[in-house]
């Protein structure tokens, strides 16, 4: 779910990339997701808040400047652990940078 965003986000090796209910923010997943999901992202990442800045930098929303090959997205409208927003969010940063998806 996450790997193929944070890839395409923090290394410069695929020419294309294709995002199955693909996490691009963490910190907002932390606060999206259900309990199970998000004492999962403690052991992950950190306990949130208090590793916020981890979140952060380690979410591929925020390094999108650096992502410049085309992205497909897939995401459930029903989804319980990965929300829409995530998949939204990244197709409107996406776009907003003029990659195609």
């Amino acid at each position: 779910r996450y790997t193929t965003l944070a890839c395409l986000a923090f290394k410069d090796v695929f020419k294309a990339g294709a995002s199955y209910y693909g996490i691009g923010d963490l910190e907002v997943l932390a606060g999206d997701t259900h309990k199970f999901e998000s004492r999962y992202l403690d052991s992950l990442v950190g306990p949130y808040p208090e590793d916020a800045s981890l979140y952060k930098a380690r979410s591929p929303i925020n390094s999108v400047d650096q992502l410049d090959c085309p992205v497909i997205l897939f995401q459930g409208q029903e989804d319980k652990v990965v929300p829409p927003n995530q998949a939204q969010a990244m197709f409107d940063a996406l776009d907003a940078k003029g990659i195609p998806t």
